[in-house]
């Protein structure tokens, strides 16, 4: 079990699974279970040019700084 945490950093971040909510790894698990908490978050999202022009990138960017 891990020590609990008082905030978290994820650098470089995936956003699209995270705003979705998936928690198909621990990472993601731990990212999501953080949001329920309330604890404070910063991500800085590193995406190429392909994913950045999906759509789903500005909505996922807008979810998750909301």
């Amino acid at each position: 079990m891990l020590p609990p945490a008082d905030a978290m950093a994820v650098v470089p971040a995936t956003i699209n699974k995270w705003a979705g909510g998936i928690s198909d790894t621990s990472a993601f698990g731990l990212l999501n279970e953080a949001i329920g908490l309330g604890l404070p978050l910063v991500a800085m999202p590193w995406p190429n040019v392909a994913p950045a022009a999906h759509p789903a990138f500005t909505l996922s960017v807008e979810r998750l700084t909301s």
